[in-house]
C-alpha cells in the first residue's frame, strides 16, 4: 500500500474512534444530538488541521454529514452558510481587486511613492509597513498587499536585483506582507474573517458589533505594533547600504510625468473605490439614517456591481471569473454552517465547560494571553482563518458568560486577530503569494513572525486587561 494510503487509513480510523467515543460514553445528560454534533464538528476540525482534503471539500462533507445524520436539515444549513453576508462581501472585494488590478493606479502609486519617501532603503521599509497597516482597515487586506507587492517588485526591478535574495528583498517583502497583516487588526472591512466573524456571532447571538466597537479595540493594538515590527525587521535584516542603486528622485518624477492622464474608467474605479471606503468607515451612521443595520457586504456589493456596468467595465467578466476564489467562498459558507449548527445544538458547551475551570483561576492579564494564544496556534494548525473563526467564536460565545467581563470585552480580543497570522506560508493566500515570490526562506518568515506575533498577542491582552 502506498504511502498516502497508509496515511488516509490512519486518519479515517482515528476519526472512528474519535465519534465512537463520543457516541458510546454513558453521558447521561448529553442527548445523541449533541453528541452526534459535537463528534462531526471533532472529525471537520481534525481534517481542517491535517489537510487530508481540500479545506473547502471538508467543509462541504461536514454540512452533508450534519444533513444525513438529522442533526439539522439542509434548508437551515444552507441559510446559516450560504446566507452569511461574508460570502457576498468576499466575492465583491474579489471583483473590485480585479478591476483595479489591470489599470496603470498600481504604476502611478508606485512612482508616488518613491517622490514622497525619496530612495533611502530603511524609510522605504518603513513606508511599505506603515502604508499597509494604515490602509489596509479601509482598503482591504487583499487590495493593498496587491498593490504593495506590485510596487516591491517594480523597486526591486529597477534595482536590477530580481530573484536576489539580500536583506533588502526580504525585509521589503515581509513588509509588503506584515503592513496589510496587521492592518486587518483595525476594522471589520479590512479582510472577509473579521466579516465572517462579526456575522457568524449575530447569527446565533443577539450581540452586534459595529465598526466603531472594533476600531475601539483594533486600533490601538495596531497602533501600537507598527513599530515593533518595523524595529523586528531591522534586527532580522539590518541594510547593508542605505539608499536605492537603480533609481533618482529625477528619474521617478521624468517616468511619472510621461504617463499618458488617467483615463475616464480609471477615474470612474477611483470614485467608487471611494464611495465603497467612505460607506465601510460610516456603517453606522448610515445604519441609523437608513433605518436598518448595513453590513459592510453591502457597499461592497454596490462598489462591484457599478464596476460591471457598461459605462465603468474595464475587465471582461471571463477575465474576473478567473480571479474568482471560488473555493474561499465555499469554505466560509460551509465553515459559518458548521459553526452555526455547533452553537444551536450546545455541543460547543462540552468545549466551554472543559476550559473554564483552567482559565478561571488566571488573573484577568493572563486569562486575555491564554485565549489569544490558543486560537493564535488553532488558526496555525488549521491554516485557515475562517476555519478558526467557525469554531472559536461559538466557543467563546458559550464561555462568555461563565466570566466577569461583558461578553464583547471577552470576544473582542481574539475576534480582532481573525486575519492576522504572520506565518506559515500556507496561512492564507497573501501569504503563500509573498513567500513564493523567493525572496526568503521559511525558517526566516516563521522567526521573524513567531516574534511579532507574541508582540502583538502581549499588547492585545494587555489593553484587553485594562479595558
Amino acid at each position: 500500500m502506498q504511502k498516502s494510503s497508509w496515511r488516509t487509513a490512519l486518519y479515517f480510523s482515528s476519526f472512528g474512534f474519535l465519534v465512537l467515543l463520543i457516541l458510546i460514553i454513558p453521558l447521561s445528560s448529553i442527548s445523541m444530538n449533541i453528541r452526534v454534533s459535537l463528534g462531526i464538528s471533532l472529525v471537520v476540525l481534525f481534517l481542517w488541521i491535517t489537510h487530508t482534503f481540500a479545506l473547502h471539500v471538508t467543509g462541504m462533507l461536514g454540512v452533508a454529514a450534519l444533513a444525513v445524520s438529522g442533526v439539522e436539515s439542509i434548508g437551515n444549513l444552507s441559510r446559516y452558510g450560504f446566507g452569511n453576508p461574508a460570502v457576498i462581501f468576499l466575492l465583491s472585494i474579489t471583483i473590485i481587486i480585479a478591476c483595479v488590478r489591470h489599470t496603470s493606479l498600481i504604476k502611478r502609486s508606485t512612482l508616488l511613492l518613491l517622490l514622497v519617501m525619496g530612495t533611502h532603503r530603511k524609510r522605504i521599509i518603513f513606508a511599505f509597513l506603515l502604508i499597509g497597516s494604515l490602509l489596509a482597515p479601509f482598503v482591504t487586506k487583499i487590495m493593498i498587499f496587491s498593490v504593495l507587492l506590485s510596487l516591491a517588485q517594480e523597486l526591486i526591478d529597477r534595482e536590477g536585483m530580481q530573484g536576489k535574495s539580500n536583506n533588502f528583498t526580504k525585509a521589503l517583502m515581509l513588509a509588503t506582507l506584515w503592513g496589510p497583516t496587521m492592518g486587518c487588526i483595525g476594522s471589520i472591512t479590512a479582510a472577509h474573517p473579521n466579516a465572517f466573524a462579526i456575522t457568524l456571532l449575530q447569527s446565533i447571538s443577539s450581540i452586534h458589533i459595529s465598526s466603531f466597537t472594533w476600531m475601539s479595540y483594533g486600533m490601538p493594538v495596531l497602533l501600537l505594533s507598527i513599530l515593533p515590527a518595523y524595529g523586528i525587521l531591522s534586527w532580522f535584516f539590518p541594510q547593508e547600504n542605505q539608499f536605492l542603486l537603480g533609481c533618482d528622485k529625477k528619474a521617478v518624477y521624468t517616468e511619472l510625468a510621461s504617463l499618458p492622464s488617467l483615463s475616464k474608467k480609471e477615474w470612474a474605479i477611483i470614485v467608487i473605490l471611494l464611495f465603497v471606503i467612505l460607506s465601510w468607515v460610516t456603517t453606522d451612521i448610515l445604519s441609523k439614517w437608513l433605518g436598518f443595520p448595513v453590513h459592510p457586504a453591502l457597499p461592497a456589493l454596490i462598489g462591484a456591481s457599478l464596476l460591471l456596468l457598461p459605462p465603468f467595465i474595464s475587465v471582461p467578466w471571463k477575465r474576473i471569473e478567473k480571479d474568482i476564489a471560488w473555493n474561499s467562498i465555499i469554505l466560509v459558507a460551509t465553515a459559518s454552517a458548521i459553526g452555526v449548527t455547533l452553537y444551536h445544538t450546545k455541543a460547543v458547551n462540552i468545549i466551554a465547560d472543559a476550559l473554564f475551570p483552567v482559565l478561571h483561576s488566571l488573573p484577568v492579564f493572563l486569562q486575555m494571553f491564554s485565549l489569544v494564544c490558543i486560537a493564535a496556534v488553532l488558526r496555525i494548525f488549521m491554516s485557515n482563518n475562517s476555519a478558526g473563526v467557525a469554531f472559536l467564536v461559538p466557543t467563546l460565545l458559550a464561555l462568555a458568560p461563565l466570566f466577569p467581563m461583558s461578553t464583547v470585552s471577552f470576544l473582542m480580543p481574539v475576534i480582532i486577530l481573525s486575519s492576522a497570522p504572520l506565518f506559515p506560508p500556507n496561512m492564507g493566500f497573501t501569504n503563500a503569494y509573498s513567500y513564493a515570490q523567493g525572496y526568503y526562506s521559511v525558517k526566516e518568515m516563521i522567526a521573524a513572525g513567531s516574534v511579532l506575533t507574541v508582540v502583538i498577542l502581549l499588547i492585545t491582552s494587555v489593553i484587553s486587561a485594562l479595558r
